[in-house]
């Protein structure tokens, strides 16, 4: 689903989302994505399911290089909850039920200019739509704590984490 106009174009933000996988697709599935409609998956931040189980939360640059935090196994048929904070242009982290937590450290920057689409559970792009349901999406312009992911992984609600990042 789009949802409008990139929601973020650089960092630090992060994303968080519930979701229920009825069964892999044979490539990437995306959680949420914000990029560009210039045809291609360069210049985005995203988080997505690859078809060995893994969740990441990545950037991609102008170059259509790739650096993602991967968590290496994500449950299928129950509610998972996944997290991905992008504190910077040198450090990504991914999370499942609030902690399982991996960071990345390359450094890729995606182009601001052409982000400019949101979407929810599909890539247009490439064709690839997540199989299973998505509930509580959230985004922040702000990176999140390990606390904040916690609570929001025990609490399911986003309205936990106040608008300053901090838990209360």
């Amino acid at each position: 689903m789009d949802v409008g106009t990139a929601w973020f174009t650089a960092t630090p933000c992060s994303f968080t989302a519930w979701l229920f996988i009825e069964a892999m697709k044979p490539n990437l599935s995306s959680i949420f994505l914000a990029s560009g409609t210039d045809g291609t998956l360069n210049n985005c931040f995203r988080l997505t399911i690859n078809n060995a189980f893994q969740f990441l939360a990545s950037v991609i640059n102008s170059a259509g290089s790739a650096a993602s935090a991967t968590i290496p196994s994500t449950p299928i048929g129950t509610w998972v909850h996944f997290a991905g904070t992008f504190t910077s242009d040198t450090l990504r982290t991914a999370y499942v039920n609030g902690g399982n937590k991996t960071q990345n450290t390359t450094s890729k920057v995606p182009t601001a200019a052409v982000m400019n689409i949101s979407r929810i559970g599909n890539n247009a792009l490439i064709g690839t739509y997540l199989d299973g349901r998505v509930s509580e999406v959230a985004a922040w312009n702000q990176v999140l704590t390990d606390d904040n992911v916690a609570v929001l992984a025990t609490s399911g609600l986003p309205t936990k984490v106040p608008s300053d990042g901090k838990s209360s």
